[in-house]
């Protein structure tokens, strides 16, 4: 656990000096509204002048470099990957690789509910239903490459020989441009999700006419998509 020690060790220092350097940035600012304050013979009112933060308003401490510069917070995701790096790589990779069989085999599911034909169908009726069928299957395309684009960053960086190495790789990762891309497309898929379940359960318990079998099918199809999806989220959540 040297690392460990060590990264605390400096972290500890860093912190320190941005407090220091914060503190350093605030004063100069409290002295040039007083030197302002004192030129147009006005006096500052509260906390508002002793802090300069309030009148912006600020809720969180703000962070400066050594250049003074403004610092962004760090987001969870981040946050996740710098206090577990090598528990992050390691569910990521295998996650995306168990789920990626699955995804597709729902996919191929709802491609076989949208070009098969039922009994009480004379012809393609629902149209509404089977577009959103057709471009669920037409989106899922490139998503194949982006999973196993995950799984192969993701493994290589729990590969790593030291903690900070894994870290760096996971941020990496997470900015490449494939990584980017599936995420907007699963939340592309959630609003589909979200979309087809509250048509097709609205229809079911508002009792709006007979439902047909195409209908009936797909609710129990984006059932098991939305059993699947609380699964996949509840197993990484357990192995974090």
């Amino acid at each position: 656990r040297r690392w460990k020690r060590s990264l605390r060790v400096e972290l500890a220092r860093s912190q320190g000096m941005v407090r220091r350097q914060a503190a350093a940035h605030r004063e100069r600012i409290e002295q040039d509204d007083q030197g302002e304050s004192d030129e147009q013979g006005l006096e500052p009112q509260g906390n508002a002048a002793r802090d300069p933060g309030m009148r912006t308003g600020d809720l969180e401490p703000q962070i400066f470099d050594e250049h003074g510069q403004l610092q962004p917070q760090p987001t969870l995701l981040q946050e996740l990957i710098a206090l577990h790096p090598v528990a992050y790589a390691t569910v990521s990779s295998r996650m995306v690789s168990i789920s990626g069989l699955i995804a597709f085999a729902l996919v191929v599911h709802c491609g076989y509910l949208l070009w098969n034909r039922y009994p009480d169908e004379e012809d393609i009726s629902n149209p509404f239903l089977r577009m959103l069928c057709f471009l669920r299957v037409i989106f899922v395309i490139p998503r194949p490459y982006a999973w196993y684009r995950i799984y192969t960053l993701h493994n290589e960086a729990r590969k790593q020989p030291t903690g900070l190495l894994v870290a760096q790789r996971c941020l990496a990762a997470s900015n490449d441009k494939w990584v980017k891309m599936n995420d907007k497309m699963a939340l592309g898929y959630c609003s589909w999700l979200l979309l087809v379940t509250l048509w097709l359960g609205v229809r079911y318990y508002a009792g709006m006419g007979p439902r047909s079998l195409f209908e009936q099918s797909l609710l129990r199809h984006a059932l098991m998509c939305v059993i699947f999806y609380g699964m996949q989220k509840l197993l990484a959540a357990c192995g974090m």
